[in-house]
């Protein structure tokens, strides 16, 4: 059966370290587009708060659909989960920072908040809410190992770049995938998100070697 796979920072993202300590930042989309952000940097509790700092996100305290929205891919259940700014000190004023967090799109208004681990080399959809876009940064650690491994599912899962480098396709997951000679659909897929044209491109394992044997792998 074949894997889905939506990547994130293949070779978009912009990473900056002197050593081991970077960030890095992308386009930050704004009037209700998205952009899929690679998670390629580390932390103590590898948390949304910790990886991104709040004051650079907008958000509403009555809409939940007037504020930026962080949407995660869950490949267990093969579902999202919505996570939606509330904004408070946007409506009250400066004092009320404390207030404003991420909540659940269910529990937006509410007293509960949350904070959703996101593991380096994976990814998820940002949906901005305001009228101009920017960039969006993350702080971290750059990983410092030579490689690097994700458990890929049968379906769709969303994943990054784990590295702090561009790369290629072909470089970061060489001949690990598996294919099809004649039916794309029963071959890997890797997807990639293009914010700026606000579509995908989807490119197909073609599998020689899966059907010839040895000697076809080139």
């Amino acid at each position: 059966t074949a894997a889905v796979v939506a990547c994130a920072g293949i070779v978009s993202a912009q990473v900056y370290s002197d050593n081991i300590v970077g960030y890095n930042t992308v386009v930050k989309p704004a009037n209700g587009d998205l952009n899929m952000v690679g998670v390629s940097l580390t932390t103590t509790s590898q948390t949304l708060n910790e990886l991104f700092p709040s004051d650079q996100f907008e958000g509403d305290l009555f809409n939940a659909g007037n504020s930026d929205q962080v949407i995660v891919w869950n490949p267990g259940t093969q579902a999202y989960g919505t996570y939606v700014y509330y904004d408070v000190s946007g409506y009250y004023g400066p004092g009320y920072e404390s207030y404003d967090g991420w909540q659940e799109i269910g529990q937006f208004g509410s007293a509960n908040y949350a904070n959703p681990v996101l593991p380096a080399g994976t990814a998820f959809w940002f949906r901005g809410s305001g009228g101009t876009a920017g960039d969006l940064l993350a702080l971290g650690e750059v990983d410092q190992a030579a490689s690097a491994s994700s458990s890929i599912v049968v379906g769709l899962q969303q994943v990054a770049n784990p590295f702090a480098s561009d790369n290629t396709i072909g470089a970061l997951f060489g001949d690990s995938p598996s294919g099809d000679l004649f039916n794309a659909g029963n071959s890997d897929q890797i997807i990639v998100w293009n914010e700026a044209t606000q579509a995908y491109a989807t490119y197909v394992y073609y599998d020689v070697s899966g059907y010839y044997g040895p000697g076809y792998e080139s």
